[in-house]
C-alpha cells in the first residue's frame, strides 16, 4: 500500500486576502472553501486533480524573517524553502508577478535553466504574499516513471 498523491499543503499565511488573490487571479486557481473559526480563519484553494492549498490565518502567526530558497540570512533553515507551480507561458506569468510588485530572486532560462527533472526551460523564484517564497516553472519534462536520478 502507498500514497497515491499529495492531497493538500498547508501555508500559515499573514493576509488571507492577498493570499487568495495571488492564488486565484495571479495563478488562476479556484477558492474552493473559506471559512473563519475561534483560533483564525482557513481557506482551500483548488489546484487541479484534486490538489489543495490550505491556507491558515492565526493572530499569533510570526513573519518569516529569512528567505531560505533565494539567499538570506540562513539559507539553511530546516522546513519549505518555496512552493513551485508549472505554468504554459511563463512570460505571461513574470509579468503578472511584476505587476503584483513582488521581489523576484533569479530568473534563469534556456540551457541555465536545465534541471534534473526535465529539459532546458525557464524559472523564476520570487517571494509572493507575506513572505511566502515562490517558483513558477515552464520547462520539457520527462514521464517520472520513465526518469532515473542514478
Amino acid at each position: 500500500m502507498k500514497a497515491t498523491n499529495i492531497h493538500h499543503i498547508g501555508v500559515v499565511v499573514t493576509d488571507l486576502d492577498e493570499m487568495i488573490s495571488f492564488l486565484t487571479e495571479v495563478l488562476g486557481f479556484r477558492l474552493l472553501i473559506r471559512k473563519k473559526f475561534e483560533w483564525g480563519e482557513r481557506a482551500y484553494v483548488h489546484l487541479g486533480d484534486n490538489q489543495l492549498f490550505e491556507l491558515i490565518v492565526k493572530a499569533e502567526a510570526q513573519q518569516r524573517t529569512s528567505i531560505p530558497a533565494f539567499g538570506g540570512d540562513n539559507p539553511d533553515i530546516v522546513g519549505v524553502p518555496h512552493i513551485c507551480f508549472r505554468v504554459e507561458d511563463i512570460s505571461a506569468m513574470e509579468e503578472k508577478i511584476q505587476a503584483r510588485g513582488y521581489t523576484v530572486h533569479y530568473s534563469v532560462a534556456g540551457e541555465a535553466g536545465s534541471h534534473e527533472l526535465g529539459g532546458p526551460g525557464r524559472a523564476i523564484g520570487f517571494t509572493g504574499p507575506g513572505g511566502v517564497d515562490f517558483a513558477v516553472l515552464e520547462m520539457v519534462e520527462h514521464p517520472f516513471d520513465e526518469l532515473s536520478l542514478e
